[in-house]
C-alpha cells in the first residue's frame, strides 16, 4: 500500500507547501477534503483508495494542488481508467452501500448496476453514483409506473457520468441534467 501522506507531503512541497499531512479515511464517496492555512495542509482522502497504485494517487494529489492555486488539471487517463475499473468496482461498491444512510434494500440487475431503494426527500426521487455504478429510487417510485423510466433514466445518467467523468471541471453536468429532469417529472406527476 502506496503511503498517503508522503505522497501527498512530496506534491505539496513542488506547491510551496511547507507541512502537508495526508490520511486514508472512511468517507461516503469518493472525494478527497482538506483544510489549509498559508503554506500548511491536511488532508483526508477517501479509503477506497487504499489500494490505488501510487501513481494515482500522485496524480490525484497534483490535481488537487492545481485545484487549490486555480489551476483546472483534469485527473490522467490512468487515473480515470483505475477509478472506472471493474476492479474498483468490485473492491469497493459493497462498502459504499453500507455507508448510504436511509437505504433500506437494494438489489443488482443483469447488467451490473444496483438499484437502491431508500427513503427520503419525495421531491427527489432519483439520485446515482456514477463510480459504483447506483441508482437510488425513493421507496414512493418502488412499484409505481415511473418506476421503469427512473431506472434507466439512472442507468443513462451513469453511462453519461462515465464517459465524461474527470475529463473537465463540469464533466458532470450532462449526467445531473438527465437526473434533475426526471426529478422534476416526477414533482409534476406526484
Amino acid at each position: 500500500m502506496a503511503d498517503v501522506g508522503e505522497i501527498f507531503a512530496s506534491v505539496g512541497r513542488n506547491y510551496g507547501y511547507d507541512k502537508v499531512t495526508a490520511e486514508f479515511s472512511p468517507l461516503r464517496d469518493l472525494k478527497v477534503t482538506w483544510r489549509r492555512s498559508y503554506k500548511l495542509a491536511d488532508f483526508k482522502v477517501s479509503d477506497y483508495l487504499e489500494d490505488a497504485p501510487e501513481r494515482v494517487l500522485r496524480d490525484m494529489a497534483n490535481s488537487i494542488f492545481d485545484r487549490i492555486v486555480g489551476t483546472d488539471n483534469p485527473y490522467s487517463e490512468e487515473a480515470i481508467d483505475y477509478f472506472l475499473s471493474d476492479g474498483f468496482l468490485e473492491r469497493n461498491r459493497r462498502t459504499y452501500l453500507k455507508r448510504i444512510q436511509n437505504v433500506f434494500e437494494s438489489r443488482e440487475t443483469e447488467d451490473g448496476y444496483v438499484i437502491a431503494y431508500e427513503s427520503g426527500d419525495p421531491r427527489r426521487a432519483l439520485g446515482v453514483s456514477v463510480l459504483f455504478k447506483v441508482i437510488y429510487v425513493i421507496d414512493g417510485l418502488k412499484g409505481h409506473p415511473m418506476e421503469t423510466d427512473a431506472v434507466m433514466t439512472g442507468k443513462a445518467a451513469i453511462t453519461k457520468g462515465r464517459e465524461n467523468f474527470g475529463k473537465a471541471p463540469n464533466s458532470m453536468e450532462e449526467s445531473a441534467s438527465l437526473v434533475d429532469s426526471f426529478n422534476a417529472k416526477w414533482r409534476e406527476k406526484a
